[in-house]
């Protein structure tokens, strides 16, 4: 077992990582990364048949809280629960230039399961 001593000597002296690791993996930054990746790829569903009606009477859903990143290969799950979760999946979004991925509102995401558009 770690002593105290021991853990509040490594504290102090990496006081940085420590730091670091609080900043990434805060709420605030998790949102401007989310929000960041959904302006990218367009903040609006990407399916084309897609009929949730918006507040201005647009057809296409552009609520921030609705849209899901849908993984156009499959996979998804399997990399969001990976090394990182969801900050490192918004990261890598943005370093392939959104390549592989599109935004799709919840009932569109749930009828891709269904079937395929």
């Amino acid at each position: 077992m770690v002593s105290s001593e021991y853990a509040r000597e490594w504290r102090e002296k990496n006081r940085d990582k420590i730091n670091a690791y609080a900043r990434i993996h805060s709420p605030a930054y998790y949102k401007k990364l989310r929000d960041a990746v959904l302006a990218f790829l367009g903040n609006k569903c990407s399916n084309p048949a897609c009929r949730y009606l918006n507040l201005d009477g647009t057809l296409g859903c552009t609520d921030v809280r609705l849209l899901h990143v849908d993984h156009i290969n499959g996979g998804g799950n399997k990399e969001r629960k990976g090394k990182g979760g969801a900050t490192a999946m918004y990261r890598k979004i943005l370093a392939v230039n959104g390549e592989g991925y599109r935004l799709l509102c919840a009932n569109c995401n749930w009828l891709h399961l269904h079937e395929e558009f």
